[in-house]
């Protein structure tokens, strides 16, 4: 094959076209195995890495195919197409590590295989072969091939946009058409890295048409034919990601991450390297071939010199001024890695193949054949030891380094919080920008004082920071964390590191893994909930019959001008009706909506202590059915399904049952995180130990279950605040010191980032034991003979899509069955009802005035038609305000 291969490298044979092709193939084959061992096995993201990981984790999750997110924040870093390539791995082979680098993998296969077509054709089919041998081995491009990165689809697209336009120049017949193919290559480049996938090779080309006084054979055309496609291939997702995100994200991906970065005006992206270091950089790229480079610059010179003219020497020009380009670019500008190199790695292996073969060539007598063996032995040796070192020594290094020791801590501890990074631990880069990947934990940096303040709160949270830090803490915080572990990191040295100059000398810093998690959350079961309802009803009747006094006056009960719970007011205020109210709302503060029509409508303020019905409503239904029924709204801040499970327990029966429960439902009733249980929220603690509405009206609240924080005050809401918000959980207000006004119900309050932590791991256990508690719920009134109307209530779409289709899915069948099992109507508002939009909220759950009064509609209208079939005119029919 090899003596093939030489004889004939200058002779397109048939027969040197096979064995060129199987060569080609049997190092490829023998690369993509190296490519993926090193893939699968090297089990950690560097700090780039893991934003194109994550921005594709995110699309997926969040079926957001427009505008890059990275921990739920837009990231306009980079086009879109490397993300697009990542979530499609992720979409087949499963989210990982190992799928996230496939796209590299991949593309680096597709660059070696170019590169030696296009070095046969100019060179002949041994330089093709030795091309590929180099550009797969060489140290720089073997590392880069298992990175989930851009660089290396940016490299693929480069090196065909550089064939097309050499072959354009070449062969005039079929340059109109090879241009395009060059524009729509640097089209999908200008998709992966933006503006130098354009920069680079037309520099270069025009450049070498100039040194060759060849310029005029690009025509007009030619220029209309290649912007007519470029625009053709980049504009749509360019005018789609305007309308999503506006011109910011533009001028940030090209004039912050472009013109900026390479004018060094941001300190951040001065990296301070000297000038030489993108050219020893290549060098150490080039490894070990680079230790022919003194042979092959010899003999490229040499050959320049004595046939400038010739087809082979101009592609060695054209190459070369690509090589020296980037070189001499990015030496001027601060803001470089070596790693930029990369797409001038494969025009240097041409390069390196070609001028090592003109040199191998003068050897003279029996050692030239051993001379030819040498590149074959040298790929050889790469390929084992890079496949021992993947499949032997990764995985143990792996197992050793801090970062997975602090990952296998936090799954197996499996707290759903999050992680929080000091921003002065320059291990971040390396180190905690895998663990969110790795551990699904939400990532915050911080400073020391947010950090502080962090260690103070009561939600459990990761915490990872420098030893040295961790012993300037205050003591009463050092007291709060426990210390899970420490280890020592080892680290890249980097100029801009805080730490630099406080590390070991053999680039190890200490790291504290802690947490204030004594108290973390865990999920319960339905049958732990329930025996946590019989435990406070039993807490509940030891203690009232250890009582002395008992009042069974209902008026004496609720006698106390003190602060209390909203639950309690709740209470009170159900009880006070001398009829039951006809029809009963469940919900929680998306209901609070409903006070807002009422404020909206009638121009009042409506306290959250004692105005617990909705007049519009209540006017509705007059208007629908003729009747004049009381409607009761229990809108509880936070409350779970299982909340309004122990509430209807505790306020219905056979004597003190409305005649219709509606209850408003969306995903945070059943999957919100911010609980440490069931049992812990406001509306169980009050409403637990009652198990029906007799014991609840002739029960004494004794201090200890209904009195709260005497002294407190509370100011009316500005118009800087939400109308909607009725109160923190367990907050103990007075009458008259929370109300609803009109204020400025309007301004938008973004609070995305919190529901994305709220909407953490959403179909686990607590989805399931959520799910029994609404079965249960709507069983009890079926029982008591309550008809019931389920609405799912509206969020915006931002909202909506930080859950997957899957966990969509799953929910609305599991509501959907469950309402028919217990003869229950469901309404989904959310998807059906059309009339509401982003501008009817005042954040992205909650209704703002407008809004509310929309709510009113439907609710009213399926109600009514609950007791009276109502034609599909009257459903469609729409209302004016009043």
């Amino acid at each position: 094959m090899l003596n093939v291969l030489i004889r004939q490298s200058a002779v397109a044979s048939k027969s040197a076209g096979k064995v060129f092709a199987v060569s080609i193939f049997f190092i490829s084959a023998i690369s993509c195995l190296c490519y993926l061992a090193r893939a699968a096995n090297l089990d950690m993201f560097t700090r780039v890495e893991s934003c194109f990981s994550e921005c594709s984790r995110e699309m997926l999750q969040c079926h957001n195919f427009i505008t890059p997110l990275y921990e739920g924040k837009e990231f306009f870093d980079k086009p879109i197409l490397t993300y697009w390539l990542i979530a499609f791995c992720y979409k087949f082979f499963g989210i990982s590590v190992f799928a996230a680098r496939l796209p590299s993998v991949f593309s680096a296969l597709g660059a070696i295989v170019l590169s030696a077509y296009f070095a046969k054709k100019n060179y002949g089919a041994f330089v093709g072969v030795l091309t590929a041998l180099i550009l797969s081995s060489c140290t720089g491009f073997a590392e880069m091939a298992s990175t989930a990165m851009s660089d290396m689809l940016l490299c693929l697209f480069d090196l065909l946009t550089l064939i097309t336009l050499f072959l354009g120049f070449e062969k005039e017949e079929h340059r109109t058409r090879l241009f395009c193919i060059a524009s729509a290559s640097m089209a999908f480049g200008f998709l992966t890295k933006s503006l130098i996938a354009i920069i680079f090779p037309v520099a270069a080309f025009i450049a070498f048409l100039v040194l060759y006084k060849k310029i005029n054979i690009i025509k007009p055309k030619h220029l209309l034919f290649g912007i007519g496609i470029f625009l053709i291939i980049t504009l749509p997702w360019h005018i789609a990601l305007y309308k999503d995100s506006g011109l910011n994200a533009l001028n940030w991906m090209y004039l912050h991450e472009q013109v900026s970065r390479f004018s060094s005006n941001i300190v951040e992206y001065n990296f301070g390297h000297p000038f030489y270091y993108m050219s020893l950089s290549l060098l150490s790229q080039l490894l070990p071939w680079s230790v022919f480079l003194p042979i092959v610059i010899w003999k490229m010179a040499k050959a320049i010199k004595l046939s400038f003219n010739n087809t082979k020497t101009q592609c060695t020009v054209f190459l070369l001024i690509f090589v020296l380009l980037h070189l001499v670019t990015f030496t001027i500008s601060k803001s470089n890695w070596g790693y930029y190199n990369l797409p001038a790695l494969t025009a240097a292996s041409i390069l390196m193949a070609k001028y090592l073969m003109d040199s191998l060539d003068t050897v003279k007598g029996n050692y030239q054949k051993y001379c030819f063996i040498l590149p074959f032995a040298v790929f050889i040796a790469t390929s084992i030891f890079s496949l021992v070192y993947s499949l032997f020594v990764l995985p143990v290094k792996m197992r050793t380094e801090a970062p997975h020791k602090f990952a296998e801590i936090i799954m197996s501890k499996n707290p759903k919080n999050r992680l929080v990074v000091s921003t002065d631990l320059f291990g971040q880069y390396f180190l905690c920008s895998w663990l969110p990947f790795r551990t699904g934990q939400m990532l915050h940096y911080c400073y020391q004082r947010d950090l502080i303040s962090a260690i103070g709160e009561k939600k459990a949270t990761w915490f990872v920071l420098p030893k040295i830090q961790f012993d300037r803490l205050p003591e009463w915080s050092k007291n709060r964390l426990q210390i899970l572990a420490t280890e020592r990191y080892r680290f890249i040295p980097f100029p801009l590191s805080p730490l630099k100059t406080e590390v070991d000398n053999d680039c190890k810093v200490s790291l504290v893994l802690a947490t204030n998690q004594q108290n973390a959350d865990r999920d319960y079961s339905y049958d732990e909930f329930e025996a946590g309802i019989q435990r406070e009803r039993a807490a509940f009747a030891t203690a009232s019959s250890n009582d002395k006094v008992h009042v069974n006056s209902l008026e004496n009960a609720f006698q106390s001008n003190e602060a209390h719970m909203q639950s309690w007011w709740l209470a009170k205020d159900y009880c006070a009706y001398s009829k039951t109210p006809d029809v009963v709302i469940l919900g929680d503060s998306q209901l609070g909506a409903l006070f807002g029509a009422d404020t909206y409508v009638f121009g009042k303020s409506v306290d959250v202590t004692g105005g617990h019905h909705s007049a519009v409503i209540e006017h509705d239904l007059d208007n629908l059915l003729g009747k004049k029924w009381k409607v009761f709204v229990c809108a509880l801040p936070g409350a779970m399904v299982s909340d309004q499970l122990v509430i209807s327990r505790a306020l219905f029966s056979e004597q003190h049952r409305p005649q219709l429960v509606v209850l408003g439902i969306s995903p945070r009733a059943f999957i919100d995180n911010c609980f440490e249980s069931p049992l812990s929220t406001e509306a169980f603690s009050f409403f637990a130990k009652y198990d029906d509405s007799d014991k609840l009206r002739n029960s004494w609240f004794s201090p200890k279950n209904a009195t709260g924080i005497s002294g407190s005050t509370f100011n009316y809401y500005s118009e800087k605040n939400s109308p909607l918000t009725l109160g923190e959980p367990f907050e103990h207000i007075r009458p008259n010191e929370i109300k609803i006004g009109l204020g400025d119900g309007y301004v938008f309050s973004e609070n995305t980032e919190e529901y994305r932590q709220r909407y953490k791991d959403p179909l686990s256990s607590r989805f399931v034991m959520q799910m029994r508690c609404f079965d249960s719920l709507l069983g009890y009134l079926a029982r008591h003979k309550i008809r019931a109307v389920v609405f799912d209530l509206p969020i915006t779409a931002a909202n909506k899509n930080l859950l997957l289709h899957e966990f969509w899915n799953t929910y609305t069948d599991k509501i959907i069955e469950i309402c028919k099992k217990n003869a229950a109507d469901f309404v989904d508002i959310n998807n059906d009802w059309r009339a509401f939009n982003d501008q009817d909220f005042v954040d992205s759950v909650h209704l703002n005035l407008p809004g509310s009064l929309k709510l009113t509609r439907p609710v009213a209208l399926f109600t009514a038609n609950k007791f009276r079939h109502l034609s599909a005119e009257e459903l469609q029919k729409p209302r004016g305000i009043f």
